[in-house]
């Protein structure tokens, strides 16, 4: 049987209330497996960028390698790798080229939607 790592967002983890007594079924088992589907579908809705985060931060706690870490958080192994080695996204990289900092480029969209 395969198990799966996975990194949370934010927040402590819920509590176990699972127990291996003689009231569980085996619908249990497929519940399980529909409740682990519905988180990987949860990671389609994250942005790129947060999702190359995860994964980077599974490779570099040793929870998974490069390879699995793509494969799992849906994002490019190169991207992860470079990203571990300090490369910065190209939007870091590029902000000294810009004429407008973040701050002002977020009222500057703002002022566009209102006019």
């Amino acid at each position: 049987m395969q198990t799966r790592a996975r990194l949370r967002l934010s927040g402590p983890d819920p509590p176990n209330d699972h127990t291996d007594d003689a009231t569980t079924s085996d619908n249990d088992e497929g519940a399980a497996s529909d409740a682990a589907a519905g988180d990987d579908e949860d990671l389609e809705h994250l942005p790129l960028e947060r999702r190359i985060q995860l994964a980077m931060a599974a490779v570099q706690t040793g929870v998974m390698s490069d390879r699995k870490a793509a494969l799992y958080y849906r994002a490019p192994r190169t991207t992860i790798q470079r990203r571990i080695k300090g490369v910065l996204p190209r939007r870091e990289a590029h902000a000294h080229e810009r004429s407008l900092t973040n701050p002002q480029e977020v009222l500057a969209e703002w002022i566009k939607v209102r006019a």
